[in-house]
């Protein structure tokens, strides 16, 4: 028997796009037992070669009849190679697959092959069948490797939140993303407070309720299940995880990042590392230690075993320091490979916070770098800023909104009930555990590291407690508290009207004390201005 030429044509161009793919790190399947307009499934992977769950579809076309009706350009350069079919049937079924779908021209001169991603917008209709625009740009090599992986994490779509309120993710979080959830979207982790005191906590659950500022809440399912520890006491014994509550209870309450330290040294797993590790550079980032907060980071980012969603969002808080600190290039480099750790867990509602912190950073940090008059960059701008405003309406963005609502509304209550002179207004205890809807926000805001956030939620929780100094047991430390975060946000404005209103009333010692906390070094782009005022 003697094999057809358009059939060995046919193998040999599947071969040589197969090879291509496995050249990018990929791992293609042959689908020849039920090829019905597929010829591949291909697994895609990452830069570091983690499987990330996402098959993309792969229909190849090869020989030289497949690039004869060329689309010219400009110049007279050809821009691409139309394939066509008679019929709708197989393009209906790739545009309507659950997986993503490519059609490849494969050149078997070259061997180089031609990628397009088939969706509705770029299929065309002849009138009896359809057409669709391979373009001479898109080929399947180390150079295109990001937009292939693009199109692969199309096919994950992030889970309904609507209704979660109460119960949280419908099916549940996975294992390995539960501590980053309880960071940074802990709406999804903590009990709801209707739920009651009926059943005790677990310390992912325990964690969240610190996110949200709840520790009353906590002490009272610490007073009323013996298995949920009390975590203002030390228990050195219990497990990693209630370790980690015991050491965010110091700091929250204390600033001492000790045992934050020491349970990320201890962690047991890679994403316990990531959370207790980004968790402990947040925290030395507000005492000003930025050189052992990018120590931290550099051994996470080091660290190639971590989950890729772990590894961008300690990308992420290494771009926000090195932003700070004036190495604008390593900043974009890190929000740039950020971003690649995150393309495939757009169904992960905690990335999509990540990445939207990652787009802001580059946006910032090509501001601080473009060149003045540079036109093609103010040309680019109101598009690139509808960018950045789009990726940043993200599901944990809208939370931290409603809990700034909650607590402004809290704290007008109270401010409105001194005035009345209400006699049931009662002084708060300095350092008292009271609702902390500010502290949420802004602890919501930094752990994602959304920085200019941060700073605008830093500054109103600090006005907000100048405002109530009077009010307390502890008039002098609030007003420190105070001044020195009006300082650490870069709000100079408010910062020097707090200073001469303490200087013109009193007490005077508030304001030399929180002079005697700027650092000699570690002064920032946030801190400079303000440090000097």
């Amino acid at each position: 028997m003697r094999e057809s030429e358009p059939r060995q044509t046919g193998s040999i161009g599947e071969s040589e796009v197969e090879a291509n793919f496995k050249r990018i790190g990929w791992a293609p399947v042959r689908n020849s037992d039920h090829d019905l307009g597929t010829d591949f499934l291909v697994a895609a992977r990452d830069a570091r070669r983690f499987d990330r769950g996402l098959i993309v579809g792969v229909q190849v076309k090869a020989g030289p009849g497949r690039f004869s009706d060329q689309q010219v350009g400009d110049g007279g350069t050809v821009s691409g190679w139309w394939y066509y079919e008679r019929s709708t049937a197989h393009f209906d079924d790739w545009v309507t697959h659950g997986l993503p779908h490519l059609v490849v021209l494969h050149d078997l001169d070259t061997r180089i092959s031609y990628w397009v991603h088939v969706t509705a917008d770029v299929v065309e209709s002849t009138g009896k069948g359809c057409k669709i625009l391979v373009p001479v740009e898109q080929t399947i090599d180390e150079d295109h490797v990001d937009d292939l992986y693009a199109v692969a994490s199309k096919q994950k779509a992030a889970p309904a939140i609507e209704g979660s309120a109460f119960l949280g993710v419908p099916g549940g979080i996975p294992p390995a993303r539960r501590l980053r959830f309880s960071l940074i979207a802990p709406r999804l982790v903590a009990p709801h407070p209707s739920t009651g005191l009926g059943r005790g906590v677990g310390p992912v659950e325990a964690v969240a309720l610190l996110a949200q500022g709840r520790f009353a809440d906590l002490m009272r399912f610490a007073d009323k299940h013996p298995d949920v520890p009390d975590p203002r006491e030390s228990n050195s014994g219990s497990a990693w995880n209630w370790q980690l509550v015991e050491a965010i209870w110091e700091w929250a309450t204390t600033d001492s990042t000790d045992r934050l330290t020491a349970v990320f040294a201890a962690a047991p797993s890679k994403e316990a590392k990531a959370a207790s590790g980004v968790l402990l550079a947040c925290a030395l980032q507000r005492l000003e230690q930025h050189g052992r907060a990018m120590t931290v980071l550099d051994g996470l980012v080091d660290d190639d075993d971590l989950l890729p969603a772990d590894h961008g969002w300690a990308l992420v808080q290494r771009a926000r320091i090195r932003a700070e600190t004036g190495d604008i290039s390593g900043a974009r480099r890190d929000a740039a490979a950020a971003q690649r750790s995150f393309a495939g867990d757009e169904n992960d509602i905690t990335v999509s916070a990540l990445a939207a912190a990652a787009a802001w950073q580059l946006f910032a940090a090509a501001d601080r770098a473009a060149p003045d008059n540079d036109e093609e960059t103010d040309d680019k701008a109101p598009d690139k800023f509808a960018e950045i405003l789009t990726a940043s309406d993200t599901a944990v963005s809208w939370w931290r909104s409603q809990t700034v609502s909650w607590g402004l509304n809290k704290a007008e209550t109270e401010w409105f009930k001194s005035w009345a002179e209400d006699r049931s207004h009662t002084l708060v205890q300095s350092g008292g555990l009271k609702p902390l809807d500010l502290f949420a926000a802004e602890f919501s805001a930094d752990i994602t590291g959304e920085h200019a956030s941060w700073r605008a939620l830093c500054a109103l929780e600090a006005r907000q407690r100048l405002m109530g100094a009077a009010n307390t047991n502890g008039e002098i430390a609030e007003l420190v508290h105070g001044v020195d975060a009006l300082r650490r946000s870069g709000d100079h404005q408010s910062l020097r009207l707090a200073i001469e209103r303490i200087h013109r009333d009193g007490p005077i010692e508030a304001a030399v004390r929180a002079m005697n906390k700027i650092p000699l070094d570690g002064w920032t782009h946030t801190t400079a201005l303000s440090n000097f005022q």
